[in-house]
């Protein structure tokens, strides 16, 4: 019996495991974003980026030469921008631009609003979306 359920178990994660090697299979979405940008607590200088998901609920960020890289929880979002394209889509306020949004065309995520996005946010002019778009990278 016990040995039953140890196998049942061991298939189960086994599927888990290939499942989401399946989901996340998709290369990273790269862009060149040319300006300074805040995601969380990091400030990232303009460059190229590639943004992968780590997870269902987990988005790495990570400049292509390595310099800097960041992780940033998210939630499932809605389409803001064309539905068949990759994009990232940034809140400006100011001169500041936060990222606010990420999509691979088949998946998109929203990040939470910083700390320095909500004070500012608080404080003036309501954010003006700018979208870059981006492409799936090999």
């Amino acid at each position: 019996m016990k040995a039953s359920i140890f196998r049942m178990l061991a298939i189960l994660s086994l599927c888990v495991t290939l499942g989401s090697i399946v989901i996340f299979a998709q290369g990273p979405i790269q862009a060149t974003i040319p300006f300074d940008f805040t995601v969380g607590p990091t400030t990232f200088h303009a460059g190229d980026y590639y943004v992968r998901q780590q997870s269902q609920m987990v988005l790495g960020i990570q400049r292509v030469d390595g310099a800097s890289g960041a992780f940033s929880m998210v939630r499932p979002g809605t389409v803001a921008g064309s539905r068949d394209k990759a994009y990232l889509m940034f809140n400006r306020i100011g001169d500041r631009y936060f990222l606010a949004q990420v999509s691979d065309s088949r998946h998109h995520w929203d990040l939470p609003k910083s700390v320095a996005e909500k004070e500012m946010t608080a404080k003036g002019p309501s954010p003006k979306p700018l979208t870059i778009l981006a492409y799936i990278a090999k």
